[in-house]
């Protein structure tokens, strides 16, 4: 019995309470890494969520610039039709005037013609 209360004493109860003290500090790391897996499914939730508003707002960045870009092409094509059709306006008032003094010309070469013609063959200057 002698031996047992010795060894209980110097052996037996160190080693509980190495024994316990392990277990505690176990417990209290397994808390710790209970809070902290927690913790860490928290932020990748907020971070999660934070990405896809990033996203949902880089998308509609996206569309609001494309659809300004749309808009800006639409009134440039305008204006330059507008443009288009007043110089093509101006071409074909020129083109008319043209047309009438090769017709007036033509006209007069052609009488032009028709008197030198009529003096070669009378062998007389008409009038």
């Amino acid at each position: 019995m002698a031996v047992f209360m010795a060894l209980s004493r110097w052996v037996i109860g160190p080693t509980l309470e190495i024994i316990e003290k392990r277990r505690d500090n176990t417990d209290h790391l397994k808390e710790t890494t209970e809070k902290l897996t927690q913790e860490t499914k928290t932020i990748l939730t907020q971070y999660e969520d934070a990405m896809a508003k990033a996203r949902l707002e880089a998308s509609q960045a996206r569309e609001a610039l494309v659809s300004q870009a749309r808009e800006e092409e639409r009134k440039m094509i305008a204006f330059v039709r507008v443009q288009n059709e007043e110089v093509m306006g101006k071409l074909k008032v020129d083109l008319d005037h043209q047309k009438k003094e090769a017709l007036l010309k033509l006209k007069q070469y052609s009488q032009e013609l028709a008197r030198d013609m009529v003096t070669k063959i009378l062998e007389r200057k008409v009038a």
